[in-house]
């Protein structure tokens, strides 16, 4: 059975993996799940996203920074849900403020102080832990994500409301760097697939079925990826390698020791 943590450690991964691709500058509007990657050539004067990973990727606690429902309930952050507006119109925790994932980093004016406690929810938890790991990438110290999201809160028989809808404060902008902001907004509005880079069970066998080009024609002319690789980011005591078949571990914290023997171009598929 696959954890909610586990769920949260794989958006991570999938959200680091693809920021280190390049996501500067300008392009289309949102990606379809099918959709190539945009072309954005990384520009020059772009930062150097590495270091920001790692230093994220190694200061991961032991709860990965989430709240459960409960705890959530009884204290008081402000809470930023990262939704559709169509999703929090259906019903939201009361006082929070609605700001759509894919404009999170464009809209930081509508946070608290750096400092302040924020708590991101969405409606399973995908979508808030990468708009936490972008926060906290950004220089956000105390964002946290609502473990299981609004299903976790609703099955845990905690209230809902529908009005009133709290408007966003129009703060100062805070001391972020800009060109780091600029690409945290690239990749939520414009990098980030409309499935949030997920695949279902069904999605992944049909994949996982799927034959390269050299396996079916001696002489191809083009060439795919085939299968996906499976990589389990598990710490070691929890990965089962039955599980998944011909599935490898590596943890998410031991990413930054591996980054440079992860082939970017190759289709991976993290559980």
């Amino acid at each position: 059975m696959v954890t909610l943590w586990t769920r949260t450690r794989r958006f991570l991964a999938i959200l680091c993996l693809a920021l280190l691709a390049p996501i500067g500058g300008c392009g289309g509007g949102s990606r379809q799940a099918s959709d190539p990657a945009p072309a954005a050539p990384k520009a020059a004067a772009d930062p150097d996203i590495r270091p920001i990973l790692v230093s994220f990727l190694a200061g991961l606690p032991p709860n990965w920074h989430l709240v459960s429902a409960q705890d959530l309930a009884t204290s008081k952050p402000v809470i930023v849900d990262v939704r559709q507006p169509e999703e929090y119109a259906n019903g939201f925790i009361d006082g929070a403020v609605n700001i759509a994932l894919r404009e999170l980093a464009a809209n930081l004016r509508a946070l608290p102080a750096m400092g302040g406690d924020i708590v991101l929810v969405c409606e399973s938890g995908h979508r808030s832990a990468v708009g936490m790991a972008v926060l906290r990438m950004l220089g956000y110290k105390n964002v946290r994500s609502l473990e299981g999201g609004m299903k976790a809160w609703r099955q845990a028989k905690l209230s809902t409301v529908t009005s009133p809808v709290p408007a966003r404060v129009a703060g100062a902008a805070p001391p972020v760097e800009p060109r780091l902001q600029t690409m945290f907004d690239y990749y939520l509005a414009r990098t980030l697939p409309t499935n949030w880079g997920a695949m279902s069970g069904p999605e992944l066998t049909e994949d996982q079925k799927r034959k390269s080009s050299s396996e079916l024609e001696a002489q191809p002319e083009t060439f795919d990826q085939g299968r996906s690789v499976l990589v389990d980011v598990d710490e070691p005591a929890e990965f089962r390698r039955a599980a998944l078949d011909k599935g490898i571990n590596l943890p998410l914290r031991e990413l930054p020791d591996v980054l440079d023997n992860i082939p970017l171009e190759a289709n991976i598929h993290w559980a």
